[in-house]
């Protein structure tokens, strides 16, 4: 026969089992909240690792574009620069002083044929004639270290030998000279790199023509991707014998001094 146990054993074993849930519950519980801290403090670590990550990837993607940009704008240049290596020489002559202009594309292209120095009033400056007039009436021009088709009809006869002195002291709005030191300073700041590459590769043409020592190029630190840019591009340039960034007490790495060479 099986032996009845008396209350009290069976509530005495029933408050042990009690008391051995509790204590299980209770484990549970800080497991529970062991795992849920863990779990709080993996998803803020992956949240910082991926803003990271992001923040690699999008300065990269900058420095990418930057070189991109500075490699087009370099080999852009390097193509002007033996077109111009390519052109006949010009033979130093007067000024064209016979009255009347050309009437047709036909005459014009006997009195200006290849080689030919023309006047480009959009340029205000002398250019190139590297073409006779086409179908459309337009004619290839280079001047300076810029080329473009114009027509025919708004070309003039070219002027006068332009004065020295007076190239050294011209002033735009992105190029001037600074009359403390006489170095051509060019402001970057605030261009895209794709522009301020085009204006460097001006400025750099412009300086060498003129027989400049040095500039003075301002672009400022922002992202360092136009800084990066623009000292790549020097780097490669003809025109350029070395480049150094400025001197703590006068613009520091926001300004680079570039030293002019032979193209």
């Amino acid at each position: 026969m099986n032996v009845v146990q008396p209350p009290n054993t069976q509530k005495a074993d029933i408050a042990l089992l009690q008391d051995h849930l509790r204590k299980e519950t209770k484990k549970a519980t800080e497991m529970k909240r062991k795992y849920e801290g863990m779990l709080e403090q993996f998803n803020k670590d992956k949240d910082e690792w991926l803003q990271r990550t992001l923040k690699k990837a999008e300065r990269k993607v900058e420095e990418a574009i930057a070189h991109a940009k500075a490699d087009e704008t370099f080999k852009r240049h390097t193509a002007l620069q033996e077109i111009k290596y390519k052109l006949p020489e010009i033979v130093k002559a007067k000024p064209i002083t016979q009255p009347g202009a050309p009437e047709t594309a036909e005459e014009f292209g006997k009195k200006f044929p290849p080689g030919s120095k023309i006047f480009v009033p959009s340029l205000n400056q002398d250019g190139i004639v590297q073409s006779t007039p086409n179908s459309k009436g337009e004619v290839l021009i280079l001047s300076g270290s810029v080329r473009l088709q114009i027509p025919w009809t708004v070309l003039k006869a070219p002027g006068k030998p332009s004065n020295p002195t007076s190239q050294l002291i011209r002033q735009s709005s992105n190029i001037t000279v600074a009359l403390a030191d006489d170095d051509r300073t060019l402001d970057l700041r605030g261009r895209t790199v794709e522009d301020a590459l085009q204006e460097l590769e001006l400025a750099l043409d412009k300086a060498a023509q003129a027989h400049e020592d040095r500039i003075k190029v301002i672009h400022g630190h922002g992202t360092e991707a136009l800084k990066r840019a623009v000292r790549t591009y020097l780097s490669r340039s003809i025109y350029v014998k070395k480049w150094k960034a400025g001197s703590p007490d006068g613009g520091g790495d926001g300004i680079t001094w570039v030293e002019i060479g032979e193209a």
